[in-house]
């Protein structure tokens, strides 16, 4: 089990991720996982490759942005998993080795980073990523493309210059708030003195 996880997270191995379907009692195994753990928007429908049709109006197996950022970090973060569990489902999401050209691709020094991405027909490419600088996975990012006649190389670079402009805009917002001026107390102020 630990080797098909491993390959279907790691190399995106759509007959791994096949095989693990059949143990959850396949898509809607799955979907009824997702409304367990709190997701009541993601589903899965079909299985690999069938799935990544993408047809415009298609409600088969779709999700939001903002579904998947809850529910990725309900698995790392929540009571959906084990402690051991979310530690293994990050070490394997560290390990991503086709994720490369995406995030990781303009990810700061000293930046952490565990990702998964996806990809299908007409355009659509995908990534969902718990990153943050000084090693700590502090955000949640989720970046899904489709509909674009772009390469698969366009829209790798597309999904990375969106994420270098949300980490450009982070790194200010973090910078603007350790620059910013702090109140301090003096209990010995006569203005504290009647204060309750």
């Amino acid at each position: 089990m630990g080797e098909l996880c491993a390959a279907a997270i790691t190399l995106s191995d759509n007959t791994a991720a096949n095989l693990l379907l059949t143990t959850l009692g396949g898509p809607q195994g799955l979907t009824s996982f997702l409304r367990h753990s709190g997701d009541q928007t993601s589903r899965l429908d079909r299985w690999e490759t069938e799935l990544n049709e993408a047809r415009p109006g298609d409600v088969r197996d779709t999700t939001t942005p903002q579904a998947m950022a809850r529910t990725l970090r309900n698995l790392l973060t929540g009571r959906v998993l084990s402690s051991a569990s979310q530690q293994q489902l990050q070490r394997w999401m560290v390990e991503d080795k086709v994720a490369g050209p995406l995030l990781r691709s303009v990810l700061p020094a000293g930046w952490f980073i565990a990702d998964k991405t996806g990809a299908g027909n007409r355009g659509s490419r995908g990534i969902i990523a718990a990153l943050g600088p000084d090693g700590k996975a502090a955000r949640i990012v989720v970046i899904y493309l489709t509909g674009t006649p772009a390469t698969m190389d366009e829209r790798n670079k597309q999904i990375a210059a969106i994420g270098a402009t949300l980490i450009r805009h982070w790194s200010a917002d973090e910078k603007q708030t350790l620059a910013a001026p702090r109140a301090v107390s003096n209990r010995n102020s006569p203005d504290n003195a009647s204060r309750t």
